[in-house]
């Protein structure tokens, strides 16, 4: 009997608060180079959006094996080539797209060198050049920053193609251990500045979650069953992922000590930064501890009902089904606005809020016809002998 594996929609939510927090990033570089808003407790504040800011990158990586594992190991049949001509396309048609939307950017406000305005503004190339645009059109040599968020889809693109080599190594090992060795294996890539072992790992994460998702699945399930009389007299709230119960006191515990846990974790790093902890133990304990939190936080907003009603509204829904575009097509508007109007707070926050709807323009006519193609390539009227079983009846529904 085919296996099957029900999506989870409240991670697509938590990808969208994902990308906007890179967002809101870029611009707090931006404003960083105002010299009017070195104000007090404004650096903090800034501080603490830049770290979350880089943690959400971490945080797709996760996504990303969870997501591409759970579809892999979610039939009995996998064709790996069906798979990856279609993941491909997911990828590089957007991207091809977001980089003429740069380009045209470019060519309406020229990026001339160094107007001090901002070390992240000035740190873009002043134009585009063939040797570039083929390394950001390929995304397998690196980028050249003319673009900067493409950097994270090299990393996409390299787990795209090695994922069967991941499933097929971390099903041999207890998920927690999948996870542990992901966590230590980033960790030692941050200690020795190895990026493909840093970046690489986090993605084993995601998969080593999605193998053990059943029981986790399992275990929420048994946590809210426990006071089952107080569930069932209250009547059960819909979302649009399905029917969610009334969590029992003990699940709302449980879930309120984990939301604590994985804020802890992530900004352990940075509450430490001025402790004179060595270096090289500060990397250690901010890596380890923010990848923790970040695991922890997909577990919590996949499982826990409050969470995935939460994550489910109609804004995060919303924001969530733009999560990619905006995430390729924010930064042309703000690199251009603040080279035509300058850093002003208002000038930023302006292109903040054209950022959205240029956003839902380009899912509606760019990514989302390139999903449907991508679905297109991989649609198959039944396995054959060269499809890969990657499926279990131990990685069913969950």
């Amino acid at each position: 009997m085919p296996t099957t594996i029900t999506r989870l929609p409240s991670l697509d939510g938590l990808r969208g608060l994902a990308a906007l927090t890179v967002v809101l990033g870029h611009a707090r570089l931006i404003l960083l180079a105002d010299p009017a808003l070195a104000l007090p407790g404004l650096h903090q504040l800034s501080e603490g959006v830049g770290t979350v800011g880089n943690k959400a990158v971490w945080l797709f990586f996760v996504l990303s094996g969870l997501v591409l594992t759970r579809f892999a190991t979610g039939r009995p049949g996998f064709d790996y080539g069906a798979y990856l001509l279609s993941r491909l396309a997911r990828l590089y048609i957007p991207v091809w797209a977001a980089l003429a939307f740069t380009a045209l950017s470019i060519l309406i406000v020229p990026r001339a060198a160094n107007l001090g305005l901002g070390q992240w503004i000035d740190a873009h190339p002043p134009g585009i050049t063939p040797a570039g645009l083929v390394a950001d059109a390929t995304l397998v040599a690196g980028t050249s920053g003319t673009l900067s968020p493409l950097w994270t889809l090299q990393w996409e693109v390299l787990f795209s193609l090695l994922l069967v080599l991941y499933i097929t190594v971390l099903r041999r090992v207890p998920p927690v251990a999948g996870v542990g060795l992901g966590i230590a294996l980033a960790t030692l890539g941050a200690c020795i500045g190895s990026e493909i072992l840093l970046y690489l790992p986090m993605f084993a994460i995601g998969v080593a979650l999605a193998l053990g998702w059943p029981r986790l699945s399992a275990l929420a399930r048994r946590l809210r069953s426990k006071g089952g009389r107080r569930i069932r007299d209250h009547p059960t709230p819909t979302t649009p992922s399905g029917s969610t119960p009334i969590p029992t006191l003990a699940a709302t515990f449980v879930m309120a000590a984990g939301i604590a846990l994985a804020v802890a974790l992530c900004s352990l790093g940075s509450i430490l930064r001025g402790s004179g902890l060595d270096a090289g133990w500060l990397t250690i304990v901010d890596t380890a501890s923010a990848l923790a939190g970040v695991t922890l936080v997909v577990v919590l907003v996949g499982l826990a009902p409050v969470l995935i009603r939460v994550f489910t509204s109609r804004p995060l829904h919303w924001l969530g089904a733009i999560s990619f575009s905006i995430y390729l097509v924010h930064e042309p508007i703000l690199v251009g606005a603040v080279r035509l109007f300058g850093t002003a707070p208002s000038t930023v926050l302006i292109a903040l809020l054209l950022c959205f709807p240029a956003a839902a323009l380009f899912a509606r006519f760019v990514e989302r016809p390139a999903h449907r193609f991508s679905q297109s390539l991989r649609r198959s009227p039944a396995p054959t002998r060269q499809d890969i079983p990657l499926s279990a009846p131990q990685n069913g529904t969950s």
